[in-house]
């Protein structure tokens, strides 16, 4: 075994070429069509550094995508990866007698082990398959823990995953825990992730009474005392709602804070309140009004060119009954931040969608302007859905925010 070469995201592409080329003496030559444009450098014959013209991937290791290794014994490896329980990718590559195998070390690097003249049992995978997202969500799998907190006459169900400081994820009104999925694979390699189920959501069960965003608050401090004692918070939509009423009620729970696409005052939180509320009525039983109401949560062009986002995006969305629904929309048109956000002591990021069709992006900059120690950030082409529709971007702002010294 050698080493073959190291490849790099860059956005700096012929800086690069460039960079190399005169101080070590790398010049480009022959690559292979690619699905990316870049180059490859070589040293003599050998093309020792790959270049790939591509923003660097939240989920790999900032620009440094991966270190290969020229091997040999294919099936020895597999054998003990599969014995050391390390999730990989093997695939073959067309048009060559190259097995590819990828897989993470410790630290989240990707390795990827070539072999020439070795054959691959069964079909391996696609081309198409983008390797450090599956890996990193197949790591996540296995790291991932399921409990229940039992508090406030609650049964709160969350996820726990990854390491770092602690970062609790507040979901939106028609979602789950599951809704930041997404953006895990980015997260967890920061922060120990918290991802909850609210009252009336999925797998966490309370008792048929009425409930305030002050109840709602009080569950997620119990949360992060039984982990804590405190946390980075993010709220998204109505889980900004919940957001802001944690940090007014109980600061000493609350380390930074992300708001995004949330909303002030309930009652007049919808950018289209007639048109929402009619597709949600409708799609309990019409589909085609349910994939109209799906589709809002996207940009205009998002929805109509990314099907399979919003298909994506239904599995996310928690079935509930009339009367689940109609106690968390009471809670919705109850709340009222207005006049008392000036009072959030937490360092806040509220994060905007320039072409939310769900919440008016003008209440993002209304919030900020409110809250002491609060940066906005409009995000452009994407809409409510931020998850979905962008996580890697919406990843790397919110990493910035809450480790501003460099981590993203």
């Amino acid at each position: 075994m050698h080493l073959d070469h190291f490849n790099i995201r860059t956005r700096k592409l012929e800086e690069s070429i460039r960079f190399y080329g005169e101080l070590l003496g790398l010049t480009p030559g022959d690559r292979p069509t690619q699905p990316l444009n870049g180059s490859w450098l070589y040293l003599g014959s050998r093309a020792v550094l790959h270049l790939l013209e591509d923003t660097p991937a939240a989920s790999a290791t900032g620009p440094l995508d991966h270190v290969a290794f020229a091997c040999t014994g294919l099936a020895s490896l597999l054998k003990r990866m599969d014995d050391a329980g390390v999730a990989y990718v093997a695939r073959k590559i067309p048009g060559t007698a190259m097995v590819q195998v990828q897989f993470l070390d410790p630290n989240g690097v990707m390795i990827e082990a070539n072999f020439e003249n070795e054959s691959l049992d069964g079909p391996g995978a696609s081309l198409d398959t983008e390797p450090h997202r599956l890996l990193a969500d197949r790591r996540l799998a296995h790291s991932r823990s399921t409990s229940v907190l039992r508090a406030n006459g609650i049964a709160t169900t969350y996820d726990l995953c990854g390491s770092g400081p602690l970062l609790l994820l507040i979901h939106g009104a028609e979602a789950d825990r599951t809704s930041f999925a997404p953006l895990i694979p980015a997260l967890a390699r920061r922060f120990t992730c918290v991802a909850y189920d609210q009252r009336d959501t999925s797998d966490t069960t309370n008792p048929p009474d009425a409930y305030s965003s002050a109840d709602l608050a009080d569950d997620a401090a119990a949360l992060i005392a039984s982990l804590g004692p405190r946390a980075h918070v993010w709220g998204t939509s109505y889980g900004g709602m919940i957001a802001q009423e944690l940090a007014l009620r109980h600061p000493e729970r609350v380390d930074d804070l992300v708001l995004s696409v949330t909303f002030q005052c309930g009652a007049a939180a919808l950018a289209s309140p007639e048109l929402f509320q009619s597709l949600r009525a409708r799609s309990v039983t019409d589909p085609g009004a349910r994939r109209e109401l799906l589709s809002l949560f996207f940009s205009p062009l998002t929805a109509q060119c990314r099907p399979d986002l919003i298909t994506a995006v239904a599995t996310a969305f928690s079935q509930r009954t009339p009367d689940a629904q109609a106690r968390r929309s009471h809670v919705t048109q109850k709340f009222n931040s207005e006049g008392r956000a000036a009072a959030i002591k937490a360092r806040t990021l509220v994060l905007g969608a320039k072409e939310d069709r769900v919440i008016d992006p003008v209440t993002s900059w209304k919030l900020a302007r409110e809250i002491p120690r609060a940066t906005l950030t409009m995000l452009d082409g994407i809409g409510h859905a931020l998850a979905f529709e962008d996580p890697d971007r919406v990843a790397r702002v919110v990493i910035n925010h809450l480790l501003p010294d460099g981590a993203a």
